[in-house]
């Protein structure tokens, strides 16, 4: 267990290594810093201790590309966090129910959707929902936030998670989330599937519906947490499809994450907050990855015995 944690922490920082070299490398292309290096190794070394000290902005003259990232990740991971829950809360059940239900047409039905959740781009659903909703609902809910400039410390206001929950709060961010969880929605539905009906065969699930327990008290006692266990290890993946659909959903919905600034960046060629924003959500995917995955090895003991067998 032990040699496992280690071989899993130092590929987390294998490849944070990789990642400054990528963000080195982006540093580099702007012509009015590339003269404060003596060299390229020891450029980099200089920046891999800039970092350490917590400096993402080493060579930003006016802003301080830190306090910056600080103020706009947090609503990236909560957005992406509820859109994760939501697909959870969504896709677990209804996998189940097609699972149970193969070859039906409720499987058929659930599928179909399914199909459809994980075909349509994700730009392309948010114009037509915020046509929608501006069209047919009158403004029912709000479609965008406020402005968060590149060179300011403001950071975003409709956080759930710093404890103001009310209706305006939940009302800005419930149509981005609904948008961005519907491709996790789906891929999250589909494992679910596929393991609930591998699952079904099994005879321990034979035996209990010859007990006569019902389909309810089946799956609630035995079949849930064997689905729940092997999903455990993809949330980090799934985080990660998140992150990537996030920088879409936030520029178009004007939510004030991460995504929506490094946007902002690039369109003003400010290189330094660019290697900031790639490094910081480089590193926190392979962190969330990193956890995730010792999570689910803990808690599934096929993974502990194929561990132990491997030696």
């Amino acid at each position: 267990m032990l040699l496992y944690l280690f071989k899993r922490v130092s590929l987390f920082i294998v490849s944070s290594f990789f990642l400054t070299l990528i963000g080195y490398s982006i540093i580099r292309f702007d012509i009015t810093h590339i003269n404060l290096f003596s060299g390229v190794l020891n450029g980099w070394f200089f920046y891999i201790q800039e970092l350490f000290k917590g400096n993402l902005g080493i060579f930003a003259e006016r802003s301080d590309i830190t306090n910056q990232v600080l103020n706009v990740f947090p609503a990236t991971i909560e957005l992406c966090s509820l859109a994760l829950l939501l697909s959870l809360m969504i896709g677990i059940p209804l996998g189940i129910i097609a699972g149970y239900n193969h070859n039906t047409w409720v499987d058929k039905l659930i599928s179909f959707i399914s199909n459809i959740g994980l075909s349509i781009p994700v730009y392309w659903l948010s114009i037509v929902v915020i046509v929608f909703f501006s069209s047919y609902i009158l403004n029912f809910l709000p479609l965008s936030t406020h402005d968060v400039s590149l060179v300011t410390n403001e950071s975003y206001s409709f956080s759930i998670f710093k404890g103001t929950i009310d209706v305006q709060n939940i009302s800005h961010i419930l149509i981005p989330i609904v948008v961005l969880a519907v491709v996790p929605t789906s891929e999250v539905l589909n494992n679910t599937k596929d393991k609930t009906k591998s699952l079904i065969q099994k005879n321990f699930i034979k035996n209990a519906n010859a007990k006569g327990l019902s389909t309810t008290k089946t799956i609630f006692r035995h079949l849930l947490k064997n689905i729940v266990i092997p999903i455990i290890p993809k949330i980090g993946n799934q985080f990660s499809t998140l992150v990537t659909f996030a920088i879409i959903t936030e520029t178009i919905f004007s939510w004030p994450g991460i995504g929506r600034w490094l946007l902002f960046a690039m369109e003003h060629q400010n290189l330094i907050a660019i290697q900031a924003g790639v490094l910081s959500i480089g590193i926190f995917i392979l962190f969330i990855n990193m956890v995730f995955d010792i999570l689910g090895f803990f808690i599934d003991p096929l993974r502990r015995r194929e561990n132990y067998a491997r030696g």
